[in-house]
Formats: structure tokens, C-alpha cells, sequence
């Protein structure tokens, strides 16, 4: 379960999802989501409507090449509306809010801390969380549906869902441990019940930083890194001695 705590700590909001696993993909309402960015004045103020529209294409445009999990539009829609709304479309236009342009994004302005956290409570308002976690969780096939749905449920029903969305908010990535550490806690009681024993046996990845996960090899305990395409994928074993 530590595990799965560092990995979650490296991802964000929108991580891959895998290719061919998994129902959080395929969650659709029906409605196409905008295919390109509004344009927006070069000056002066921007319209409610253009940044109500720039904020639904940021929520759901997704690279060809990528797999990643976004909100179905009239979740995506909702959203933006009450960000927009919340905030004031003044305030966003002073900013300098611009969709799809890097450094002008919504967690890249220069909004203060108060407003982010309004900004992670009418995204939490609109969007399914438990869908957006168990995509999180699956990650680029690294837990089936049912374990990270399972795991989505019971940290919805703990109420920690929100620092999925404040990470969001506040442009990093999601660490289960910080603050008082109620989400590693959750993670923690919910792992025997929703995880198998060999849930993280993840082939071919590598965690942020040296290979070396735990033990140090001087013969006190061992040496742990990840060897690509190895059976036993994390626990490859470097020394004459284990420890599990």
C-alpha cells in the first residue's frame, strides 16, 4: 500500500488511463465537446460566454495521442460555469485566463489561495469524483477497474476526494500524505479490503528519483528497483536477501 501512495503522489488529475481496461474511459453523455479554443478578444474584456467556452474546452480536450480521462461535457459544462460565475468574468479577464496556452491556463494564473479553493469546490460541485479518482488510480494500466473504483468509493464516502480537485486547483500533484494525512489513512484501511495481494505488481515501472525503493544491500536488507519486463516488476531482486 506505501506504494500506492508514492505512485498516486506522482500523478495528476488528468493521468493516462490505459488503452483497453477499465470503465472510467468510456464515460460519455452524449454530448461533443468543443473540438478547438474560442477566440478571444485581444484586448479588453472577455464575455462570460467566451470563458465559460475556453474553460469547457480545457476541461475536455485530450491530445489524440494521449488517453486521459476528462469530464463528460455537461459535467465539464457545469464546472466552468460556476468557476466563471464564482470568480467573475472581470476578475478572470484581468488575469489573463486563455484557453489551451500554456502559462495562461486556470491553475497557472495568479489566482490567490481562497479563490483556488472556491475554484476545487465548484469543480467537486459539478464532476463526478469517483470517476475522476478511479481514473487516477488506474493510471497507464496499473489497476483494474474494479480495485480503483472499489478504492474511488471509499475515498468519496471518507471525504477526501476534494484534494484530488484542490490538486488540481493549485497545479500539483496529489500526496496522499501531506496535511494531517486523512487520505493515506483512507488509503491504508481501504487496501484489505479492496486490493489483492499482488495488485502492485506493476512491470516496467519506475517511481520519481533513484531506482533503489527501499534497503540499501549491505546484507541488513535489500536492494529494490525496477528492472523492465522482469516477472516480478518492483520487486526484482538485486541481493542474496529479501525482505517482502
Amino acid at each position: 500500500m506505501i506504494l500506492a501512495i508514492l505512485a498516486v503522489a506522482c500523478l495528476s488529475v488528468s493521468a493516462c488511463l490505459p488503452q483497453e481496461r477499465g470503465a472510467s474511459r468510456e464515460v460519455d453523455d452524449g454530448v461533443e465537446a468543443p473540438r478547438r479554443p474560442p477566440v478571444f478578444p485581444t484586448t479588453g474584456p472577455v464575455p462570460r460566454e467566451l470563458l465559460i467556452d475556453g474553460l469547457l474546452y480545457d476541461f475536455t480536450a485530450r491530445p489524440t495521442s494521449l488517453d486521459l480521462w476528462g469530464p463528460p461535457v455537461a459535467e465539464a459544462r457545469c464546472a466552468a460555469t460556476r468557476i466563471t460565475d464564482t470568480l467573475g468574468p472581470p476578475r478572470l479577464s484581468e488575469l489573463g485566463y486563455r484557453p489551451a496556452t500554456s502559462g495562461a491556463s486556470l491553475n497557472d494564473i495568479d489566482l490567490t489561495d481562497t479563490e483556488r479553493e472556491l475554484v476545487a469546490a465548484q469543480f467537486t460541485s459539478c464532476v463526478d469524483m469517483r470517476e475522476a479518482i478511479a481514473a487516477v488510480l488506474m493510471g497507464d494500466g496499473h489497476m483494474e477497474a474494479k480495485e480503483a473504483t472499489c478504492l474511488a468509493d471509499g475515498l468519496v464516502q471518507q471525504g477526501v476526494s476534494d484534494q484530488f480537485a484542490r490538486a488540481w486547483a493549485f497545479g500539483r500533484t496529489v500526496n496522499p500524505a501531506e496535511g494531517d494525512g486523512k487520505m493515506a489513512s483512507a488509503f491504508m484501511s481501504l487496501a484489505t479490503v479492496c486490493l489483492p495481494a499482488d495488485a502492485f505488481r506493476w512491470y516496467d515501472t519506475n517511481l520519481p528519483g533513484d531506482d533503489q525503493v527501499q534497503g540499501s544491500g549491505n546484507g541488513s536488507g535489500t536492494t529494490t528497483s525496477t528492472v523492465p519486463g522482469t516477472e516480478d516488476g518492483l520487486q526484482s531482486r538485486i541481493g542474496s536477501t529479501s525482505t517482502p
